[in-house]
């Protein structure tokens, strides 16, 4: 950084404060996308599950579901024929019983109007446990979607961090190596840079009594001690 200010002055060295600055800025920014993608992955990852295991229980009550019906209609079965078995019984007596007659419409009635509202009832129930295992499943499929867009927006965002990472890190490096560098190697590096912020090029300064030396408007070199002191070494070393 020392290196800067010597030959640009304040202007630059702010220049190299404020574009590390931005990279800075940019990387805690971009690192907090990163973390809040890693928490999005890990909610999804957890609701998908949860969805997942709600869908196993359903389909396994629904599987009971259709196993009570099974049932139901196999009683309705035993039922009917034990019905008809005692009814032939009676016919067979040859003796009409209007009392029994009645009885048998009531039971056989009952049960036909019985059972047809149980199965309308496990009907009903088993397509509400479809249509919601349906809905489940699809909302599945969408977190997996999702899921998979906020993966590969982190793996972008994570290659984002480690190049602004390794940005910053050149930049400190390089701050680094400027502030030692030797009286040779300083002229070196500063061989090819203006000593003014403008782009105008600029010529030594011949210092004796026909030439005096040229005020700071004139050159458009910036008055600061960069200048100065690049010059009065390179004079000193062509007079050597």
């Amino acid at each position: 950084m020392n290196f800067l200010y010597r030959l640009f002055g304040t202007g630059a060295a702010h220049h190299h404060s404020s574009s590390s600055a931005n990279v800075e800025k940019d990387l805690r920014k971009k690192r907090r996308m990163l973390q809040l993608t890693e928490d999005q992955i890990h909610v999804q990852e957890e609701t998908y599950e949860t969805l997942t295991e709600t869908i196993k229980n359903m389909k396994l009550h629904l599987e009971s579901i259709r196993q009570r019906e099974q049932e139901m209609i196999l009683l309705q079965i035993d039922t009917e024929r034990e019905l008809q078995e005692d009814y032939e019984n009676y016919l067979q007596k040859g003796k009409k019983d209007e009392e029994y007659e009645k009885k048998y419409e009531v039971s056989r009635k009952f049960l036909e109007e019985t059972m047809a509202a149980k199965k309308q009832e496990i009907k009903a129930k088993m397509e509400q446990y479809e249509a919601r295992i349906k809905s489940l499943e699809l909302k599945a499929q969408e977190i997996l979607k999702t899921k998979q867009v906020t993966e590969d927006t982190n793996y972008l965002l994570n290659e984002e961090v480690q190049r602004l990472e390794t940005q910053r890190q050149k930049e400190f490096v390089a701050g680094d190596n400027y502030d030692q560098l030797g009286e040779e190697e300083d002229l070196e590096a500063s061989s090819n840079i203006p000593l003014s912020l403008q782009t105008v090029p600029v010529q030594p300064q011949i210092h004796d009594d026909q030439h005096p030396p040229q005020s700071s408007s004139e050159s458009n070199i910036s008055p600061n001690s960069a200048g100065k002191d690049l010059w009065e070494r390179k004079d000193h070393s062509d007079t050597i």
